[in-house]
């Protein structure tokens, strides 16, 4: 069951970055969502919220804290279980997706100010 859990939120962060570097690579698709979804462009746009709905499908269809559910009190109504499965998984995923758009940002700071911050001394 842990590993169910760790695997869905590596997938959905993963795709969630992925989402996220092809929507600032390819404008044109960005431009085409916010036509087309107009003031609901958030919902795809925004990295947080992709990575929720992601979130919210993964727990409809594959249900990772399914066996956690069984822990819940027979008072919680199933819809309210589901929704704390949603809410669970989710934060997971922002928390690992952040954590890898930070690494991947620093990186490419990292790498575009390497050729800066060296002076070549062999030169006279």
């Amino acid at each position: 069951m842990t590993s169910d859990i760790f695997l869905s939120v590596c997938a959905i962060a993963g795709t969630a970055v992925l989402w996220r570097n092809w929507i600032e690579q390819h404008p044109r698709t960005k431009s085409n969502i916010e036509k087309k979804l107009g003031g609901m462009s958030p919902l795809l746009l925004c990295g947080s919220c992709f990575t929720y709905w992601l979130a919210l499908g993964t727990t409809i269809i594959h249900a990772p804290l399914g066996g956690w559910a069984a822990t819940f009190p027979s008072a919680i109504p199933p819809l309210l279980a589901v929704g704390i499965q949603w809410m669970a998984l989710g934060y997971l995923s922002v928390l690992f997706r952040f954590s890898y758009v930070l690494i991947q940002e620093y990186t490419s700071i990292l790498v575009h100010n390497h050729d800066h911050t060296h002076t070549n001394t062999t030169q006279h």
